[in-house]
């Protein structure tokens, strides 16, 4: 990234195609990083998180095809309702309303 900056690649798509994969890169050492903190327990919410930025990232660089935005974006919508549901049921879990079944 930073030898594009010094010999003035001006391909905004390419630049902003690295600062996606290290993001991505990022993004895996802080899994690996929750994974130990949480003694070799990994949070199904955290896998949303992560799914929910890492496709928008994909469709701020890569938005070239309109269709393969919309159905990225439905993946989203359905990601997120995913994600508050499991939130729901941890609050319900936390009050103790929730009964096993």
């Amino acid at each position: 990234i930073m030898n594009d900056a010094l010999t003035g690649n001006n391909n905004v798509h390419k630049i902003l195609g690295k600062v996606l994969v290290f993001f991505l890169y990022f993004a895996f050492v802080s899994m690996i990083m929750t994974y130990f903190k949480e003694s070799c327990h990994f949070p199904l919410s955290y896998l949303l998180y992560i799914g929910i930025t890492a496709t928008i990232r994909f469709i701020i660089v890569n938005n070239n095809y309109q269709i393969g935005s919309l159905f990225l974006s439905l993946g989203i919508i359905a990601l997120t309702i995913s994600y508050l549901m499991l939130t729901k049921k941890d609050k319900k879990i936390m009050k103790g309303e929730f009964e096993h079944e």
